[in-house]
């Protein structure tokens, strides 16, 4: 399969190769300060890549890339956050080393910058980074991590909607 993809696009090998290593260390990566939700944010947006990795480069591809990839990497440290009393000894998170409210400024900034690059897409994506910036106020003014969690979410959704409906 490999082989055959390689003849077909050596951009989506690369991608498709640095997809399964990920997944292959990903465990052995837990201990490293933040290089798991690096991996998983980088991993998860990099499908928005193929069409670069196919030689269609277009303005909005970098974009909405390292939008997808501060959005998961701030979904990321909410997930760490409300791991945190399980978390213990066997994995390196940014709440077990600096605390909760600061984890949340963290995950607020990454959202927020998710936020603005999404709005500078397209004027159709406004709306979901409407959705983001309320999960970054629920975040910053202390509301559970579920609320902040599930404005993401659909301001993540939202936005790949009307993406794929409006373009």
């Amino acid at each position: 399969l490999t082989v055959f993809v390689w003849r077909f696009s050596h951009g989506i090998t690369i991608l498709l190769l640095g997809l399964i290593a990920t997944s292959l260390f990903y465990s052995e990566f837990r201990h490293v300060p933040l290089l798991p939700n690096f991996l998983v944010a980088a991993a998860s947006a990099s499908s928005v890549l193929f069409p670069v990795a196919l030689g269609r480069n277009s303005p909005q591809v970098w974009p909405l890339f390292l939008g997808a990839f501060f959005a998961i990497f701030g979904r990321e440290i909410i997930k760490d956050i409300e791991d945190a009393s399980t978390d213990g000894n066997h994995k390196w998170t940014l709440p077990l080393k600096f605390g909760e409210r600061k984890s949340r400024i963290v995950a607020a900034c990454l959202i927020a910058s998710a936020a603005i690059l999404s709005a500078t897409i397209s004027l159709v994506t406004a709306f979901g980074s409407v959705l983001l910036f309320l999960s970054v106020g629920s975040l910053l003014f202390g509301k559970s991590t579920r609320t902040a969690k599930s404005f993401l979410d659909f301001g993540m959704l939202a936005t790949i909607l009307l993406l794929l409906f409006t373009t």
